[in-house]
């Protein structure tokens, strides 16, 4: 069974040398550049975000230290009142009634670099807190790390020793510090432990693999919204949404993500089919045996009743031939074996190059020609199917500038990209032994006649 897994890191840096007075230290989204506002008591401010319960944060740009740009962030109710006590540089959205704040000029909301307010931010002197609904500091700036927000009353935060859960008032949980993790989804949370095993804990810290579960599907920020694989311990394997909720229960036997883009092969009782990267919508149905990639289109074969199809990344599925083996040449043909154990040539389309029917043919194009077998003779055919050279050759090699060299018995040809003939003439090495056999004969001769004369 193959599976892709992705490491995620909590931060992208965007440093730029030659214009530090240029956005340096933090780039907004779209999302992030959006102002969830009306004027009011709120047009003095560059951000401003709703949060729940009549609640407001609110960011404005200031420059500081020869106009490195950074931020001023406040917490208001929804007349604009300050609630906050303090000047914070950032501070993100409320989650369970907490919400991160920073200080330092450098400092962003780590938390929002995952919910797309920020593109790219600074790894800066981090100091990461928390802040209540009322605007009170109930755990200070003290973190180098703050993964995502609190749920389940647990947030995930860290420094150079690693990275640990904590409750709302600051407590470490769970007696265990990790190399890396992601927040609680639905119960579970993605860590990485200290000796890089990737594994999963539920909301009491209990490790879930392999007490539980033998595998589940990493979650990976490059995509979003990806459904999540998971296998019960010695049982099938089944999906959830990226959210870890109930999508298909465990019923297949493999999963690989790896064959067709954007879709995942499940196979299922000695079928196969595919189902969508993001939704699990079947788009290729439970009912092939076998399959072949083609890597360079990005299509898969897959066979079924003693017939080979070919489907695209959209499902679409087009009959080819009826053969026991098949496989890409590239250019969109194919060739596949028909039961008198020759080989034949179809397109993409399942149109079969009728008359093309040879003993073997070479594994692909080659510079636009594919060569073809009858017995030990050789052939040329072009991308059309045309008959460039026909088998009748001993060797046949195609050159840089396009002309076609070939051999046949004691002579050497030379023909041009559409089989024309333009030379013929001796192999070198049938010169060469012609030279020698004559060379031999006449020493022959004259040792026949030196010894006559000498008698």
């Amino acid at each position: 069974m193959k599976y892709l897994f992705y490491i995620c890191f909590p931060l992208s840096i965007s440093l730029h040398a030659q214009n530090p007075w240029r956005e340096t230290y933090f780039k907004s989204t779209e999302y992030g550049r959006k102002k969830d506002r009306n004027d009011g008591p709120f047009k003095n401010y560059d951000y401003v975000w709703v949060q729940p319960n009549g609640l407001y944060v609110v960011k404005k740009k200031v420059f500081v230290n020869d106009s490195i740009p950074t931020l001023s962030s406040f917490l208001v109710d929804k007349n604009g009142k300050i609630l906050t006590k303090k000047v914070y540089t950032d501070m993100g959205d409320f989650s369970e009634g907490m919400a991160e704040v920073t200080t330092g000029a450098e400092n962003y909301c780590r938390g929002c670099f995952h919910t797309d307010r920020y593109r790219t931010l600074s790894l800066g002197n981090v100091a990461s807190g928390f802040i209540n609904e009322k605007g009170e500091e109930i755990i200070s700036p003290r973190y180098t790390y703050v993964q995502g927000r609190f749920k389940y009353g647990k947030c995930l935060v860290g420094d150079y020793r690693g990275m640990w859960f904590i409750d709302k008032q600051g407590k470490p949980l769970f007696g265990k510090i990790f190399h890396y993790g992601v927040e609680f989804q639905n119960g579970i949370a993605q860590v990485t432990l200290q000796n890089r095993e990737k594994n999963y804990i539920d909301t009491m810290g209990k490790l879930l693999i392999p007490d539980i579960y033998t595998y589940i599907e990493p979650y990976s920020y490059e995509f979003r919204g990806r459904i999540r694989a998971f296998q019960l311990k010695g049982e099938k394997i089944g999906f959830w949404t990226s959210e870890n909720l109930p999508l298909l229960e465990p019923q297949f036997d493999e999963i690989n993500y790896e064959l067709l883009r954007g879709n995942i092969m499940v196979r299922k009782n000695n079928r196969l089919g595919f189902i969508d990267f993001y939704s699990a919508e079947e788009v290729i149905p439970l009912e092939y045996t076998a399959y072949i990639k083609d890597v360079k289109d990005n299509t898969i074969l897959l066979h079924k009743d003693s017939t080979w199809y070919r489907a695209d990344t959209s499902g679409t599925i087009t009959r080819l031939v009826k053969s026991r083996e098949i496989a890409p040449l590239g250019k969109g043909h194919y060739k596949f074996e028909y039961p008198d154990k020759s080989w034949g040539i179809t397109d993409s389309l399942g149109n079969v190059w009728k008359g093309k029917q040879y003993d073997s043919i070479s594994d692909k194009f080659k510079r636009g020609y594919l060569q073809v077998f009858q017995g030990t003779k050789t052939g040329l055919l072009n991308e059309k199917g045309d008959d460039i050279l026909p088998p009748e050759f001993d060797k046949i090699g195609v050159s840089a500038s396009g002309r076609i060299l070939s051999e046949k018995e004691v002579f050497q040809y030379v023909f041009d990209q559409n089989g024309n003939h333009l030379e013929k003439s001796y192999q070198t090495g049938f010169l060469y032994k012609l030279l020698g056999a004559t060379m031999v004969a006449g020493m022959i001769s004259i040792g026949f006649w030196i010894y006559k004369e000498a008698r």
